[in-house]
């Protein structure tokens, strides 16, 4: 990634996915993520790739939950983009978002 890149996590639903409502928790997830790229004689100066699915936990329950609330902080490590996010709110997760990952971004 260089510096007009953008990463945009997300779920890519209303709130309610499949027969799960967010109040219940297990409307946070699938997580998707968009490649956001600065194109500065566009209308809008941010433009962004189709949705990436970036991680779900098929509803596996860890200690009663299944949610993938991202709460998270992305950092530079050794140069190589890491996420940093608690896995079901229970483990500290790493994972480095690689151009194998970013290569499946699709504009419009």
């Amino acid at each position: 990634m260089n510096e007009t890149e953008y990463l945009l996590f997300f779920h890519n639903h209303g709130a309610d996915f499949g027969p799960w409502r967010n109040h219940d928790g297990r409307g946070r997830r699938p997580i998707y993520l968009s490649l956001g790229r600065f194109a500065p004689g566009d209308g809008q100066p941010l433009r962004f790739s189709a949705p990436i699915s970036l991680m779900d936990s098929d509803n596996v329950e860890l200690n009663r939950r299944s949610d993938l609330a991202l709460y998270s902080s992305f950092e530079e490590v050794d140069g190589r983009p890491v996420l940093f996010y608690p896995d079901r709110k229970h483990f500290l997760v790493g994972r480095i978002i690689g151009p194998e990952l970013l290569d499946r971004a699709v504009f419009p």
